[in-house]
């Protein structure tokens, strides 16, 4: 089995995934983990079942790995993170991810806003991969995240500078009341990137499947 998340007990598998997980109950959290396969096989539709997942109730999402848990892992895992798990949750309530995607150096805006179902999941498919391979922060680009981070700071719950595969991005953990004060603040920047999300906050916990 794999791990796909962890929320707060009681939860359940919604009845459009039941047949691909099942949830695990310890210490009053609940793991949502695979009945069968390698999320590693198809990364995309791995992400696609912690965004449904995330639908029905605050999670921490779970990064793809290709080594499998067994049932005692997983309720061990449970246990010995109990009060880091229940922080983070505390933490992502009520909250969702988005990014500002950046390509270009310049200073001119150049900004748009995109849904998470058409550059989101490049996105977040070009963060698996900079991930495994270590990517760093193109050098260029390093001024204009910093900028953006300063930006974002006042309104948002985290704000984190990330590598992609051609770009940098920087991921903001952001109330979903206050969205609509990320999407105007984005608007009226003179700092280029695109705003992309939301989706859960993949950048703000490291746990693997």
């Amino acid at each position: 089995m794999h791990l796909y998340g962890i929320a707060r007990a009681p939860a359940t598998v919604p009845p459009e995934l039941s047949t691909l997980l099942t949830a695990i109950d310890h210490d009053g959290l609940t793991a949502f983990v695979s009945r069968t396969g390698n999320p590693l096989d198809d990364p995309a539709a791995f992400m696609d079942v912690i965004c449904a997942l995330a639908e029905h109730q605050t999670m921490i999402p779970a990064q793809a790995s290709a080594e499998p848990l067994t049932e005692t892992k997983v309720t061990r895992l449970l246990r010995s993170g109990t009060q880091r798990f229940n922080r983070l949750l505390d933490k992502f309530n009520a909250c969702s991810e988005w990014s500002i995607r950046i390509t270009e150096p310049t200073l001119v805006a150049t900004h748009s806003i995109s849904s998470a179902d058409d550059s989101g999941r490049s996105y977040l498919d070009s963060r698996r991969t900079s991930l495994a391979m270590q990517t760093d922060i193109r050098e260029d680009l390093i001024p204009t995240a910093t900028a953006w981070a300063k930006q974002l700071a006042p309104i948002a719950t985290d704000v984190r500078t990330v590598p992609s595969a051609d770009a940098a991005s920087v991921a903001v953990l952001i109330r979903d009341a206050d969205a609509h004060r990320l999407q105007d603040l984005v608007a009226s920047s003179t700092l280029p990137g695109t705003l992309i999300g939301p989706w859960p906050p993949f950048s703000f916990v490291g746990l693997e499947a």
